[in-house]
């Protein structure tokens, strides 16, 4: 049967029953591999035609459905309706994706639903045969000669399972399973970052190309960078210590006077956005780049959406109304709603703290009483500076998602579009050659996640050169437009085993699981002090020598000149040694004996 809709570069077909075996009911043809379903609704097999290799098993059902009421539902039928699948459930429900090719997959739509209320709908699901390597943020599992990724395209669906040695696209509770999409693509590794590249692209999503599939392509350049603590008066001082390093970016970490609005600290730029444009440019005529760190989706406690009055598209973890009015003599918030478990109290601290947020107005509570009248009790009003006000009885109470002296903005909210509006807009006006978006795991969700991230790198500016990102979290979302994997927090002991550990953790979890290249940071050339010993320069010159042979981008920390601009001697000789080695490695000139040399410890 011929499809009008399908690309001439692939064949979509269904076969025969005969022509594969008695139990398949769908075949789909990409070229080079073919994908199998059964009756009964299972990926029975994908298969390469070249060789024949199988990149499954066959215990695959495709999807499955966890009900309102907790059950787990897999389907007991599938039959054919063109381009439709259409899985037959044991109560009489149905679940219908069309599917369509992309130049080397295929895409699978949800297009009915036919449970209500589902907890969770799995509308592609599958367990590779191939998993030597498992890639997190890609979503794929692979070996040295094939692979196979299931990626999803909406931030509203989730990808998981690869600690397990699965491959999942799902869509959680809150939202609709109707067009929500899977993609999935197979074949011999030497193909597969072509089709994953093709599989991107039809996905829509936010994508660079510097990051995920193209990370490794040839002349795709990562810098190395140093965290620096520019100002309008120190530039030079940050540019004579890159380039005793051999960093191609300097790397500023204390611009911001909050997050949240994103304004620039005129204590360090006095002229504000002006000065660290003017310090931006001096950094790039001097050869170097000039990169942002940022805490994504954080609103600082002193940002004036937060105090004097709190803005209303704070994201809440827990809602409740009040059971009595809130007056200048209350002693206590009683509500009429228990509870929930993620509260903390100053005797037991939680990751998400002890704040309520009243009608804008903050207050800080000590203790829970957990039994009627359920209340918050040992409040301190008008915390943070924020307006006092008298809140009637039914008065809506949020307990706002806290963390790191921060909250944050409901992903769907006008506040998280502005934030994005905010940040990106510094980054596009100093022209940054690079930005980090780290702690945007502090957006709770995977969805909010997700889309926080995506709406800052849709609004930089991508027109006159491609400006990198790098990120901590390791969100599967992230992955089309991250650039590399993935900077580790600095050690302080044992300098030696922790580079060997870094590199054998970014060799598998790199290119060869997430088709990324490494990044070596964040790296310190730590002094003494009164809790540490400090690296000596044999430590330094392990850590320089390994990376060059690993050819990875590198990050330093921990590099603090004087108010004249000098460095710590100690420093300076760290640095120095570093940039031996990472000069050589950023110009190609390590014959590739020699860089094999400098990995043999870890490779064996």
């Amino acid at each position: 049967m011929k499809l009008d809709n399908l690309s001439a570069v692939l064949a979509f077909s269904f076969l025969s029953v005969s022509a594969l075996n008695a139990a398949a009911v769908a075949v789909f043809d990409a070229g080079d591999v073919t994908y199998s379903f059964s009756s009964e609704g299972r990926l029975q097999s994908v298969r390469e035609k070249a060789g024949g290799r199988e990149l499954v098993t066959l215990d695959n059902p495709w999807v499955r459905v966890v009900t309102a009421d907790g059950k787990t539902e897999y389907p007991t039928a599938l039959r054919r309706d063109g381009d439709r699948l259409v899985f037959a459930f044991r109560g009489g429900e149905e679940l219908v994706e069309t599917v369509l090719p992309f130049d080397g997959g295929f895409s699978f739509t949800v297009e009915k639903c036919g449970f209500a209320e589902p907890r969770q709908v799995v509308i592609a699901h599958l367990r590779p045969a191939v998993t030597n390597y498992m890639g997190d943020m890609a979503n794929a599992a692979s070996d040295d000669e094939s692979g196979i990724c299931l990626r999803a395209g909406e931030y509203e669906t989730e990808m998981s399972g690869h600690s397990r040695k699965l491959l999942t696209v799902s869509v959680p509770a809150g939202f609709s399973a109707v067009g929500k999409r899977a993609f999935i693509a197979a074949g011999p590794r030497a193909t597969l970052v072509g089709k994953l590249k093709n599989m991107v692209l039809a996905t829509g999503l936010a994508h660079s190309k510097a990051g995920g599939p193209w990370s490794a392509d040839p002349g795709v350049v990562h810098g190395s960078y140093m965290f620096a603590d520019v100002t309008a008066d120190n530039v030079d001082t940050w540019i004579r210590a890159a380039k005793l390093a051999g960093v191609s970016i300097i790397h500023s970490y204390t611009w911001e006077e909050t997050r949240g609005h994103y304004r620039v600290n005129p204590k360090r730029f006095p002229r504000r956005l002006a000065d660290l444009k003017a310090a931006a440019d001096r950094i790039r005529a001097a050869g170097l780049g000039f990169s942002f760190h940022t805490l994504t989706c954080y609103i600082d406690y002193g940002d004036e959406w937060v105090t004097p009055k709190v803005h209303p598209d704070l994201i809440a973890i827990h809602r409740y109304t009040l059971a009595e009015p809130v007056t200048d003599a209350s002693a206590e918030i009683v509500v009429n709603e228990e509870p929930g478990p993620r509260h903390g109290t100053p005797d037991k601290p939680s990751l998400f703290g002890n704040i309520l947020d009243i009608g804008g107005e903050l207050i800080k509570y000590k203790d829970i009483r957990r039994e009627k009248p359920y209340a918050f009790t040992g409040i301190e009003r008008g915390w943070n500076k924020t307006v006092k006000a008298d809140h009637p009885a039914g008065a809506g109470v949020k307990f706002l998602q806290n963390r790191n002296f921060s909250f944050f903005p409901e992903p769907d909210s006008k506040l998280a579009v502005d934030l994005a509006d905010a940040l990106s807009g510094v980054i596009n006006a100093t022209g940054a050659d690079m930005y980090y978006l780290d702690g945007a795991e502090g957006m709770g969700t995977p969805y909010g996640i997700a889309k926080m991230a995506a709406m800052i790198f849709e609004r930089v500016d991508q027109t006159k050169k491609t400006v990198p990102v790098e990120m901590s979290c390791h969100q599967p979302h992230f992955w089309p437009f991250r650039a590399t994997f993935e900077a580790w927090d600095r050690c302080s002991f044992a300098p030696k085993a922790f580079a060997d550990n870094h590199i054998a953790s970014n060799r598998r979890g790199g290119l060869r699981s997430n088709f990324l290249k490494s990044h070596m940071g964040w790296w310190s050339p730590t002094m003494a002090d009164a809790q540490r010993r400090g690296f000596f320069l044999d430590e330094v010159e392990y850590f320089a020598s390994r990376n060059a042979g690993f050819d990875s981008a590198l990050s330093l920390q921990g590099v603090y000149p004087s108010r004249a601009g000098v460095l710590p001697v100690s420093t300076a000789k760290a640095l120095a040694l570093i940039g031996r080695y990472e000069r050589f490695r950023v110009a190609g000139a390590f014959a590739p004996d020699i860089q094999k040399r400098h990995l043999v410890k870890i490779c064996g």
